[in-house]
């Protein structure tokens, strides 16, 4: 029995063949440097198969290799060889000859089948003579007339059978046509493409596409494949999309690791997504990703798991804070606050940036409480209200509205005495006593602004008021910083006692009012420094 190695065209021999018979009756095959039958091949493990010759039959049994045998497109472990045939091991085709000294016992056995099928036939032929002398002698004395012989015609082949044909001769075709391209050197891809078009028309009954197939999938597609989990490793979507798909072109369908990266890319992405979810503030939706991404491909999902279970807890904690402090009731907002510590850390970017807000509303709320209990008109108007969603002001503001009728007399005495003391209001202050005067008219002209129904001509009239007495106030504050930088400090203090007993804590510039104060050692009002 003779074994040809060849290359995957099926065609171009590696080595000289290799003989088992009785006096080589096996040996090992592989590329390790101690086996019979070596030779030097990459996709061979060094005892790759074992080959033993019993009564003209090759016995083939894989050892384990890492590549393994395929006969006629299929894995086998163990494999015989009577006669002719072909098998692969790697990106090698081994090719099996018998030698007529192989066959000489089968054809002794073949011998003696035939004597006794020819016995038989002859036992046959002396029973119908016998009959037939039998019928001559005993039958009819007219002679049957001789029946006519009919030609039989040929069953032309069905449409089926001749479309099978076709696919079969096609087959055919596109295989040569591979391995031709193999052996002149051409672009592997395109042979992979036309031995999958042929094992697709038709059964591969030899197994010759399947092996070279095989063959090619083993030294092309394996690098990208490799290529593709390493960039999957590194999360180089990119780099796997185009190795899998460089690796895709040998392979009639993606075969198991090409299913195994993409499940892992699959995790990855939708791992990332999760996180961005996160930090736009969807956390359900997150949730709901983070439900598909596998932990054996992504450990760190569980982790994540978890803060997108704290981050929707801690939502609904901030979102009743939110709701307190809407309803206008500042004892539960502030009991909610006190869990801050809790779920503050849990809250995602927008969430965290919303509770801020809510926390200022809540402040913002307090104050204004504070300053309807004390019907504090005055500070109400110089606020900045901004649009915080108390709706629970509009009442605030109803009975605010009532005090302030109340006492509308009251104000209009005191606006027409500021008025004739206040001077120009189109001008600035022309003197402490001018602007003092506008300082008084501020709040008769708020209440009046309240108690008459919000009318334009009172909420000018204040605005007026206010803003000469900011201008006032501004411009003692630059001629105190002035004297201060020529080091007349008695100079200084004079200016500043000036505006100090009218300055609160919202004022006009008080921040460099009370920087120049605790600089001149003078003391603000209510002993604030």
């Amino acid at each position: 029995m003779k074994i040809i190695p060849l290359q995957l065209d099926g065609k171009t021999p590696l080595a000289d063949p290799w003989t088992l018979d009785a006096a080589h009756r096996e040996g090992v095959f592989g590329r390790g440097g101690d086996v019979p039958f070596r030779l030097d091949d990459g996709s061979l493990s060094p005892r790759h198969a074992h080959f033993s010759w019993q009564s003209g039959t090759l016995v083939v049994r894989d050892l384990d290799s890492i590549n393994g045998l395929s006969r006629g497109g299929r894995k086998v472990r163990r494999t015989e060889f009577s006669g002719e045939g072909m098998l692969a091991a790697g990106n090698v085709i081994l090719r099996i000859l018998p030698e007529r000294g192989d066959a000489a016992a089968r054809f002794r056995s073949r011998l003696m089948r035939f004597a006794l099928v020819l016995a038989t036939v002859a036992v046959a032929l002396v029973v119908v003579k016998i009959v037939s002398e039998y019928a001559a002698d005993h039958g009819p004395a007219e002679e049957a007339e001789e029946e006519p012989i009919v030609p039989i015609e040929p069953v032309p082949p069905s449409p089926e059978q001749q479309e099978l044909f076709a696919r079969m001769e096609r087959s055919r075709s596109l295989v040569e046509k591979a391995v031709d391209d193999l052996s002149n050197g051409e672009p592997p891809e395109g042979a992979a493409r036309d031995l999958i078009a042929a094992l697709r028309l038709y059964d591969d009954p030899s197994g010759r596409a399947q092996a070279a197939l095989t063959g090619l999938q083993a030294r092309y597609a394996a690098p990208h494949l490799a290529a593709a989990a390493e960039a999957a490793k590194k999360r180089d979507y990119p780099v796997v999309d185009a190795e899998i798909a460089a690796a895709e072109a040998y392979y009639p369908e993606p075969p198991e690791e090409v299913r195994s990266i993409r499940a892992l890319v699959a995790s990855q992405r939708a791992f990332e997504k999760a996180i961005r979810l996160m930090q736009d503030g969807k956390a359900a939706d997150a949730e709901r990703l983070a439900e598909t991404i596998d932990p054996a491909f992504v450990p760190e999902a569980v982790a994540l798991q978890e803060q997108i279970a704290m981050a929707l807890r801690a939502r609904e904690w901030a979102e009743s804070f939110s709701a307190a402090v809407r309803a206008g009731d500042p004892a539960k907002a502030e009991e909610l606050l006190a869990e801050e510590g809790k779920w503050g850390a849990w809250l995602t970017p927008p969430d965290r940036r919303e509770f801020g807000a809510r926390k200022d509303a809540l402040r913002y709320l307090e104050k204004l409480l504070a300053m309807y209990g004390n019907g504090d008109v005055h500070d109400l108007l110089v606020l900045d209200t901004g649009d915080h969603g108390l709706e629970v002001l509009k009442k605030a503001q109803e009975d605010l509205g009532e005090r302030c009728r109340a006492r509308t007399e009251e104000d209009l005495a005191l606006l027409a005495e500021a008025e004739k003391a206040a001077g120009n209001l189109a001008e600035p202050p022309a003197d402490e006593a001018e602007a003092r005067a506008c300082l008084v008219g501020e709040m008769p002209a708020a209440r009046l602004y309240w108690g008459g129904g919000r009318t334009e001509e009172a909420k000018e009239r204040f605005f007026a008021y206010h803003g000469r007495w900011v201008e006032y106030v501004q411009g003692i504050n630059g001629l105190a910083k002035a004297f201060l930088d020529l080091g007349a400090r008695d100079q200084a203090r004079l200016k500043l006692a000036e505006i100090l007993p009218d300055i609160m804590e919202d004022s006009p510039g008080v921040e460099n009012t009370t920087a120049m104060a605790d600089d001149l050692d003078m003391t603000m009002p209510g002993g604030n420094r």
